[in-house]
């Protein structure tokens, strides 16, 4: 009960960080929608997509391994080691990107190109100093930067649009200057760079952080075709519009992605430092199927509600895209639980059945979104994202018993297959009024399934509080 605790703790403080902070960008929908055309949101989308692969590919996707060797350090500082070995890396990638870089200005004209390098520079900083301050336990540290983040992205953005006419530089721009402004207070605060010294450079240790971090790099390219290559299809296939309008319905799923994200953010510390604990089994399998009954019934009552309050966020412009939100949580659902079982041979340091398992993924998608875009349209990007993941999730738990054990709860797959049918029922054929009561009746069934948890977690956290109070 201690371990659930901490752990809700810790998702407390990255759900103010994460989830408090998109909602804050959240707000600024119907800003977009109104004033930036689906053709210009979609090659923003587009172009953010891309650097999903290009950014972890040139930088190792180093903050992985700057974590995970932080979380449970090796030797004599072994935390500014992790550090240390990450900057080299960085420097090194940072070069050939800019070559890289410099040869698209000069051959192709790529619209915004140098908005684009800038964002992605900054980005890479962002995701190395985030892993900075979780590693030395400074998660209230990370929190707090993103709201300042966000309310820098939020102010800019409205300032840019409103008071300056500016389109889609204002999305570069806001968000490219947050970042660097959270980067910037993380290093005050934790003072990186008076930690570094030559005297930290173990060339074992820089094998061993690479030997961890060049497996994920590889792993980008496959999440790359699982996933963000779906953005280019439909904008090649269908148009930049079309992208658009797949972008906004994304902007909803996201509130998915960020609640189900603080608690992977916690949970992938957990497994880090419980690595070595001979009780790490029944750990792994109570939050693999803890974790699952909550993202799906999450989705279960976000997506009436996304219905409910779409009219309210997105112009008339973009409203087709509604009709993707459904199955669009589905794929998500399969995407976010991949990520959660992949923490797990992470702790292990097991990284490359994460590649075979990306890879089949990749493969799957790269086929169905091709063969199904001319028939489906945008929803043929849900359906391949979802087989492939969902084979992915399927191979990621066969994998594991090689190394370990997780007992995945079947029964209640099936429960939430008949639920997830409902659900698209109440979405599509009713109104406002059947949506709301489907939302209290999932309230009921998620309290039935956490009543083993919720209950006794309220009794101590209660108890704690009023033995506080007699001290």
């Amino acid at each position: 009960m201690n371990n659930a605790i901490k752990f809700i703790k810790t998702s407390g403080i990255y759900f103010a960080g994460n989830v408090l902070t998109k909602v804050l960008s959240f707000l600024l929908l119907p800003l977009y929608t109104s004033k930036i055309s689906p053709a210009d949101f979609g090659y923003y989308n587009l172009s953010v997509s891309v650097l999903t692969i290009v950014i972890p590919f040139f930088c190792l996707e180093i903050w992985s391994g700057i974590l995970r060797f932080m979380l449970n350090p090796e030797g004599e500082n072994g935390r500014e080691k992790a550090i240390f070995s990450a900057w080299i890396i960085l420097i090194f990638g940072f070069t050939v990107f800019t070559l890289g870089y410099i040869g698209a200005k000069l051959f192709f004209n790529v619209p915004y190109i140098e908005y684009i390098y800038v964002y992605a520079i900054v980005q890479t900083l962002q995701y190395v100093y985030n892993s900075i301050a979780r590693g030395y336990g400074e998660n209230l540290l990370y929190a707090s930067c993103g709201l300042i983040c966000s309310f820098i992205n939020l102010s800019v953005n409205v300032i840019l649009i409103t008071v300056f006419g500016q389109g889609i530089e204002s999305l570069y721009i806001s968000v490219t200057l947050a970042m660097f402004i959270q980067v910037l207070v993380i290093e005050l605060k934790v003072k990186t760079f008076k930690r570094m010294s030559l005297k930290l450079y173990d060339k074992a240790f820089m094998k061993e952080i690479i030997k961890f971090s060049l497996p994920l790099s590889f792993n980008t390219i496959c999440y790359f075709f699982a996933g963000s290559y779906n953005s280019l299809v439909i904008s090649n296939v269908l148009g930049l519009d079309a992208n658009g309008l797949y972008s906004v319905a994304g902007k909803f799923v996201t509130v998915l992605t960020l609640v189900t994200s603080c608690f992977t953010m916690s949970l992938q510390e957990m497994t880090y430092r419980l690595s070595s604990d001979k009780n790490k089994g029944s750990f792994y399998t109570a939050t693999v199927n803890y974790y699952f009954k909550f993202i799906t019934i999450a989705i279960l009552a976000i997506i009436p509600a996304v219905k409910i309050v779409y009219p309210l966020f997105v112009a008339d412009a973009y409203s087709e895209s509604l009709s993707v939100v459904p199955l669009y949580f589905l794929s998500t659902v399969a995407s976010n639980y991949a990520t959660c079982l992949g923490n797990y041979f992470m702790a292990e340091k097991k990284t490359k059945p994460l590649t075979i398992s990306l890879l089949t993924a990749g493969i799957i998608n790269f086929v169905l979104i091709h063969s199904l875009i001319g028939v489906l349209g945008m929803q043929a990007s849900n359906v391949a994202l979802f087989t492939a993941f969902t084979v992915s999730c399927i191979l990621r738990l066969v994998m594991f018993k090689q190394i370990g054990e997780i007992k995945f709860d079947i029964k209640y797959l099936f429960v939430f297959i008949a639920l997830f049918a409902i659900t698209m029922l109440v979405f599509y054929f009713t109104g406002t009024v059947i949506n709301i009561i489907w939302i209290i009746i999932v309230g009921f069934i998620f309290l039935f399934y956490f009543k083993d948890f919720l209950f006794p977690l309220i009794s101590q956290i209660s108890a704690n509080i009023l033995r506080r109070k007699q001290m």
